[in-house]
């Protein structure tokens, strides 16, 4: 049976993706009467798309690849057996690569900043552990709290940035994500005092 050879060269012809089949259809049609034809091609597409309609039966000669006049070994699969050599149908592949690597990069780089802005611009909660929430009121008046930033509430307060959270149960510590724990000085005379510095993270915990 008569021959197609593509052979993949910098000298071949490149060949746009939409004429690719038409053309091999056409070096195809010229492999008659026991005469092979080489059909030399500097685009990667010719190659897939030859051996794609190979399997598909859209060209019934025999199909062979070439490397710059080298031939290939293929199996009846069309597979390139041990790999291809550099330089053989990989700038493509090269390139996307890169470009997935650096847009990677970019995203990370870009998530990173948002992170760092976020942190920067996220204030600082601070839990303390008082009896009540009359002892809470206490801190904040014994700290001289007093021109806050206009969120107050029995259960916490904002001043000059820092968010201050009651803490007078092991829930309110599960609920939050505190920078830091501090106590009042009447802390301990919370019925779940124990329970609270046990299941607090001890290295948040601090005397102020």
């Amino acid at each position: 049976m008569n021959t197609l050879y593509i052979n993949y060269t910098k000298h071949g012809r490149p060949v746009a993706d939409c004429e690719a089949e038409y053309e091999i259809l056409k070096e195809a049609s010229l492999c008659v009467n026991g005469q092979d034809k080489e059909f030399q091609v500097s685009t990667e597409n010719v190659v897939v798309c030859a051996r794609t309609m190979k399997m598909s039966g859209k060209i019934t000669c025999n199909l062979e690849i070439m490397f710059e006049g080298r031939l290939l070994e293929m199996n009846h699969y069309c597979v390139i057996i041990h790999g291809y050599p550099y330089g053989f149908c990989d700038y493509v592949d090269r390139w996307s690569a890169e470009l997935l690597t650096r847009q990677i990069s970019l995203k990370r780089q870009h998530s990173e900043l948002v992170m760092s802005m976020r942190s920067k611009n996220k204030p600082k909660n601070v839990g303390v552990i008082c009896a009540d929430s009359d002892d809470f009121l206490a801190y904040r008046e014994s700290h001289n709290h007093r021109k806050l930033d206009g969120v107050y509430t029995p259960r916490k307060y904002s001043f000059e940035g820092v968010m201050y959270w009651r803490i007078s149960s092991v829930p309110d510590l599960c609920s939050l994500a505190l920078d830091e724990i501090v106590e009042t000085n009447w802390a301990n005379k919370n019925p779940h005092y124990d329970e609270i510095i046990y299941a607090a993270q001890p290295n948040l915990i601090s005397n102020k």
